[in-house]
């Protein structure tokens, strides 16, 4: 599925404007008006202001709706240019992500191991630039990341050869740095750019943590788990190439950091990705 502003969410969620009962579809443009509301059929609603002004980053405008799932409804943001005499808005854009009331602690959880992430240095994943309270429910949390990717699919096999192998480089990477960080995620969501392969792992609302020291059986089921997602992206042409990416990050961080891999997590690795 091809989503021209870049986002991809999982059950998605009909949005109805209260003032106009228009149903929101994916990339809709909200009109620049000071304060839209918008009530879900999930009987959530979600106040957008245009601009929205939130502490230490520059005002956003311009939200388009993307879309809405289990964590919560998701916007795209442009920032608004900071330069006096630039008279258009900045061509960066972030992502808001608006928590229901019942997924305000996993919203929030998914911007504390971005942010574990990005202190490790790991690629291809969201940045969380900010957390607040929602002005309009303060038990719901905002969250604001970048980047939005642009012409975005969640299929390699949809691909060029050469985005494909760009794609597949890229999420065998971060996999390999996220097992050495102890962090694995479920229901795992790649969005990828259909003209250059650029990928990143977007929805972290599940991912964990996985305590130091030996693994519980559920901690090895979801190692596991996570795995088998992430290779399942991997086209069979790519098996090879994907292996041997991963080992050479792999080599590369033990390397240079002395940090290495559970001996579980190797384990369920190399059963995963035996290549004939």
């Amino acid at each position: 599925m091809i989503l021209p502003t870049g986002y991809a969410l999982s059950a998605p969620i009909t949005a109805i404007l209260l003032t106009g009962n228009v149903i929101l579809q994916s990339t809709t443009f909200i009109p620049s008006t000071a304060t839209t509301t918008f009530e879900f059929g999930n009987g959530s609603s979600v106040r957008v202001e245009n601009p929205m002004r939130i502490r230490g980053l520059p005002d956003l405008v311009e939200p388009h709706f993307l879309g809405a799932g289990s964590g919560g409804a998701v916007f795209s943001y442009q920032r608004q240019s900071t330069q006096k005499e630039t008279e258009h808005p900045c061509k960066d854009k972030v992502v808001v992500k608006f928590s229901w009331l019942q997924s305000a602690e996993s919203v929030r959880n998914e911007c504390k191991v971005l942010n574990a992430m990005e202190q490790r240095h790991i690629s291809g994943i969201e940045r969380c630039l900010t957390q607040l309270e929602n002005p309009e429910d303060p038990r719901r949390t905002i969250i604001v990341m970048e980047p939005v990717v642009n012409d975005a699919i969640s299929n390699l096999d949809e691909l060029s050869t050469e985005a494909a192998l760009t794609a597949t480089k890229t999420l065998m990477t971060t996999l390999a740095q996220m097992l050495v960080a102890r962090i694995v995620t479920a229901d795992v969501q790649p969005l990828i750019s259909k003209s250059t392969g650029k990928l990143v792992l977007i929805d972290m609302t599940e991912a964990k943590i996985l305590p130091e020291g030996k693994l519980s059986d559920i901690d090895v089921a979801l190692v596991r788990e996570f795995c088998s997602e992430v290779i399942s992206f991997i086209p069979d042409t790519f098996a090879r190439i994907a292996s041997e990416t991963f080992y050479e990050e792999l080599y590369r961080i033990e390397a240079e950091s002395h940090e290495f891999l559970d001996d579980y997590v190797r384990t369920i690795i190399e059963s995963l990705m035996t290549i004939e």
